[in-house]
């Protein structure tokens, strides 16, 4: 038996578990098929980004960011939710020039520190419809 083992609050995605993979694709079927379009924002972001969509304050910023900073002593935080980079990604590519709104959604692993127990990692998958550029919110 191998001495290393998945991270606590982490589990591995098998070949035997395909039913997970279908539960994805069909999610991104019906997204499709609803008007949402995909996006795929880094794994990591800058910490700054957090702290400010978060609030400095939050237990999210202060217990439960995996942050690091790398050799460029720029502070990045491992994504713990999809919201804050859709946003950035929104601003940044200049998606306000499009036709509106922007029915954006991502499906991707989030990072949170916190204590693991049934239902709750600290790696897991996310859901995320974020329709931005509209006064409705209907």
């Amino acid at each position: 038996m191998s001495k290393f083992q998945a991270p606590r609050g982490t589990h591995d995605v098998l070949p035997r578990d395909h039913l997970w993979w279908r539960v994805i694709r069909t999610i991104e079927e019906q997204c499709a098929q609803y008007g949402w379009s995909r996006v795929s924002t880094p794994g990591f972001e800058e910490t700054a980004l957090f702290e400010r969509t978060s609030g400095e304050a939050s237990d999210v910023v202060h217990k439960e960011m995996y942050s690091f900073v790398d050799r460029g002593d720029r502070s990045l935080t491992l994504r713990p939710e999809a919201t804050a980079p859709i946003a950035r990604a929104y601003v940044e590519h200049g998606l306000a020039q499009e036709p509106q709104p922007v029915k954006a959604y991502a499906i991707a692993p989030m990072y949170r520190y916190s204590r693991p127990g049934r239902g709750r990692y600290r790696e897991h998958w996310q859901l995320s419809l974020e329709a931005i550029g509209s006064a409705d919110p209907a």
